[in-house]
């Protein structure tokens, strides 16, 4: 795919044997991790860790439907990682629900989202 070291072609043959010898898959991990976790961190510093443990969760479980004809194993890896801090948000984001929560620390604050008098 236009790379002339051909490392993103060892990558998708690495992820490719992985659907039959799943060891294979920490060889994927390991190039990747870096650089996806470096991702993670700029957007969610406390919970990258975390959260790069669910990228390699979801990918391992979807690692037959990666497909190279669409991109590389980088880029793949990068949507999932994009998808994972996309929900991660969905749950942390300052939402009504969020800020009346007793664990909210300005829970009696009134909610940005509700009519007046109702926060």
């Amino acid at each position: 795919m236009g790379d002339p070291t051909g490392y993103d072609d060892d990558l998708a043959a690495t992820l490719a044997r992985s659907c039959h010898e799943p060891e294979e898959f920490a060889d994927v991990v390991r190039a990747l991790s870096p650089p996806v976790h470096a991702y993670l961190t700029r957007r969610a510093s406390r919970d990258a860790d975390d959260l790069l443990a669910e990228v390699w969760l979801r990918a391992y479980a979807a690692r037959r439907t990666f497909d190279p004809v669409r991109g590389t194993v980088r880029v793949w890896s990068f949507g999932i990682a994009r998808h994972v801090m996309l929900a991660h948000w969905r749950r942390v984001v300052d939402l009504p629900c969020v800020r009346r929560s007793p664990s909210y620390p300005s829970s009696s604050a009134s909610c940005c989202c509700s009519s007046p008098g109702t926060g």
